[in-house]
């Protein structure tokens, strides 16, 4: 397997990052390739994303700011973490599956003191008012609590709902309804505030003897759920 990316500057597609370092760590899916131990044995790897200057860059400049890894295992779950002594750190969540898997582009933001650019604090999951970019005592400058609300009144309003609350907890924007009489809410530290109606999944397979079941408590917009796995063939 080989997986490909690009790591370029928050704000700007054109910018390239070079000299990252990438590190992709995980573990199979499946436990039928574990012996029936789940998510075992952990895996690494890891690259650099080729500067503008690289020689392979120069001659095809579009290669800037790219990585690829070679033997990658099938059917895995893997978290790539890129740092950049210019950047700050980030972690993207990828699964790969039995062909050649492409990320996304990857940007990261300037490097700062002690925010994010996704407006949470450096060292923790948790949003923070001080690092809006305009009335921010800490500002990052690409933390825009609201997005790119020019209404100042509504971005100092979700920040201060959301201040050291997780990031993706969902809050209570307003008491106020929508057409349909649904709440609004914001997602912190991710957008702007937007109708929620919770929804509930109904799945039934009826008895199977090849139903295996695997049942996880996850974090899902900053509260504790369970998630429930069945497979069967």
């Amino acid at each position: 397997m080989t997986v490909t990316g690009k790591i370029v500057g928050e704000g700007d597609e054109d910018d390239p990052v070079g000299g990252a370092h990438i590190i992709m760590q995980g573990s199979f899916n499946s436990p039928y390739l574990t012996g029936g131990v789940p998510r075992q044995p952990k895996m690494t790897y890891e690259t650099d994303s080729l500067s503008p200057d690289d020689q392979e860059a120069l001659a095809n400049p579009d290669k800037a700011g790219t990585f690829k890894i070679v033997g990658v295992n099938g059917d895995s779950s893997y978290d790539i973490t890129i740092t950049h002594p210019d950047y700050e750190s980030k972690t993207r969540h990828v699964e790969v599956g039995y062909g050649e898997e492409v990320i996304p582009t990857i940007k990261i933001g300037p490097d700062h003191d002690t925010c994010n650019s996704d407006c949470t604090n450096i060292g923790n999951d948790l949003c923070n008012k001080e690092c809006d970019a305009v009335f921010g005592s800490t500002p990052h400058p690409n933390c825009l609590f609201y997005g790119q609300s020019k209404d100042i009144d509504a971005r100092q309003r979700v920040a201060q709902l959301c201040n050291q609350k997780v990031s993706g907890q969902l809050v209570n924007y307003t008491y106020e309804k929508d057409k349909d009489g649904n709440s609004l809410f914001v997602e912190c530290c991710k957008g702007s505030p937007e109708s929620f109606k919770p929804t509930t999944a109904k799945i039934s397979a009826g008895f199977r003897q090849d139903l295996i079941r695997t049942t996880r408590i996850i974090t899902y917009r900053g509260k504790p759920v369970k998630m429930i796995i069945d497979a069967f063939g």
